[in-house]
């Protein structure tokens, strides 16, 4: 049953109640549609037991607000602990879309025991660093002015070299033991997030990890049936 939930602080968010005590948490890339998401929420809250609570970002999506990089993650964190304990769930699981795979992957942090599968669209996972983090700071706000009028370069230069320090998936994963199940459709020929790039992070994603590649553009607009067909299969193993 589709349900509208209360505003978590600016944040939409909404829930397909399933029938079981498990739980899919779904997260939208940067910088997203109002309607990013429900197709593959609708898809798996009728074909599967699971309970699906989808998330969208502060000022973006159907959000109220303004989109910061950090809070995204950190109230991410808040909105999956909140109902964590509001529905009791024995296990969880996340499907993250770029930026949402980013903070995916980092909520593993947080909730590594509770956590059993994760669905990453070509996930952002790597911060660029020294010129290169200007030149991608530079084209984002050349590509999504929109998402930065209250803001300047020089806050989101400073913002992500904070992520950097204290979200950097590699150190994390080089102390920690992956044993969730994770498969990571990679779009290809991605300009935003590379092939290299999160094939780089592979071997830090333990030994249940399956990648494939697809014809289609970092936006996961193009055949989304096949995508949505992938994820069902996916959580139906």
């Amino acid at each position: 049953m589709y349900q509208g939930l209360d505003h978590f602080k600016n944040c939409f968010q909404y829930k397909y109640t399933g029938k079981n005590d498990e739980a899919i948490f779904i997260f939208h890339g940067f910088p997203s549609q109002k309607n990013r998401n429900k197709d593959i929420a609708h898809a798996l809250g009728t074909k599967t037991p699971y309970n699906i609570l989808v998330h969208h970002y502060e000022g973006l999506g159907e959000s109220l607000g303004k989109f910061n990089f950090i809070k995204s993650l950190t109230n991410a964190e808040k909105f999956v602990a909140h109902h964590l304990k509001l529905g009791n769930y024995k296990k969880i699981h996340f499907v993250g879309h770029s930026w949402g795979g980013f903070i995916s992957l980092n909520l593993l942090r947080k909730f590594n025991k509770q956590t059993a599968r994760l669905v990453l669209l070509s996930p952002f996972n790597q911060i660029p660093k020294n010129k290169n983090l200007n030149q991608f700071i530079d084209a984002l706000f050349t590509e999504y002015p929109h998402c930065f009028y209250e803001t300047n370069k020089k806050q989101i230069l400073k913002d992500f070299q904070f992520i950097q320090d204290k979200y950097d998936l590699v150190a994390f994963f080089k102390n920690k033991p992956i044993s969730q199940k994770i498969k990571i459709l990679q779009a290809k020929n991605d300009l935003a997030v590379p092939e290299v790039t999160t094939k780089s992070l592979l071997p830090y994603l333990g030994s249940h990890v399956t990648y494939t590649e697809l014809e289609l553009d970092h936006s996961f607009t193009m055949n989304r049936a096949e995508t949505i067909k992938s994820i069902l299969k996916f959580f139906s193993n």
